[in-house]
């Protein structure tokens, strides 16, 4: 995992994050919380950013990036079991129920034509 300093991610609102914490592995994950509660700070949580202009600015100096922890771990289409990374894209995820004739049970928010994508 590293910890970089500012402008290492992209400003929310014009808020620029101290510390950018990008673990790839659980243990790193659990490193970077480790870190976060030892000194009581809250973490902003971030996968591809693209929600970011939603809600209210983060109150935090210290942006955990969980894009590095994506790829579908197991899949088992039988038992209609997915387990995926924080940082797996859903498209990922949506591509690889529909070969198995499969979707979400659920319909996630596009926000798309709302934010202008």
């Amino acid at each position: 995992m590293s910890i970089t300093g500012p402008r290492a991610f992209p400003s929310c609102r014009g808020f620029d994050p101290m510390n950018l914490m990008q673990p790839t592995t659980q243990a790193a994950l659990v490193d970077a919380v480790t870190w976060a509660l030892e000194r009581k700070a809250p973490l902003e949580l971030v996968g591809g950013g693209t929600k970011r202009l939603i809600g209210r600015p983060p109150q935090t100096a210290d942006v955990l990036d969980l894009s590095g922890l994506a790829g579908i771990v197991l899949y088992e289409p039988e038992e209609l079991v997915l387990t995926a990374g924080a940082g797996t894209k859903l498209a990922e995820i949506e591509a690889t129920l529909a070969e198995a004739r499969q979707c979400l049970t659920f319909a996630p928010p596009d926000y798309a034509r709302l934010l202008g994508g």
